[in-house]
């Protein structure tokens, strides 16, 4: 058996199938940018794109959380309406998410102790399901924005 298969199959596992639903999360969040008008844009789509550089990521998503949430604030100011942005979801996230790497990071850098890595498990997961809630709150918003009437 080939030593590299395995390597392969792992890689394949654990680096790309997660890929796969963070493209259609930065494919979403462009959609809800480029519904805002150019106007009301408080970051360029095209920069979402730094959301797939590793480690970056982590603290990057803090910044487009408030980034998207200011332009569909601005936007619904514009329209006169009044729509959830998701901003406290997605910064519950972010934390959520930072404070998840930090404790995975301090149990490979340093001496190994359970409860790091329970503590570490337990914020991953409550980052993943929190952030599976803001996509879907941010997903509703843009359809709903989409069908808002320009005033």
């Amino acid at each position: 058996m080939n030593p590299y298969s395995t390597l392969i199959q792992e890689l394949v596992v654990f680096l790309l199938i997660p890929l796969i639903p963070i493209f259609f999360y930065i494919r979403t969040l462009d959609r809800v940018l480029r519904t805002c008008s150019r106007e009301c844009r408080a970051m360029q789509p095209g920069l979402l794109k730094l959301m797939l550089v590793p480690v970056l990521n982590v603290f990057w998503h803090l910044y487009v959380v408030i980034k998207v949430s200011d332009s569909l604030e601005a936007e619904m100011a514009k329209r006169k309406r009044f729509i959830r942005t998701g901003r406290a979801l997605g910064l519950t996230t972010c934390i959520l998410t930072i404070a998840s790497f930090f404790s995975f990071m301090s149990f490979v850098l340093m001496a190994p102790f359970p409860s790091k890595v329970s503590v570490g498990t337990l914020t991953a997961y409550a980052a993943l399901a929190s952030w599976i809630f803001y996509w879907v709150v941010v997903s509703g918003t843009s359809k709903r924005l989409e069908l808002a009437p320009m005033e």
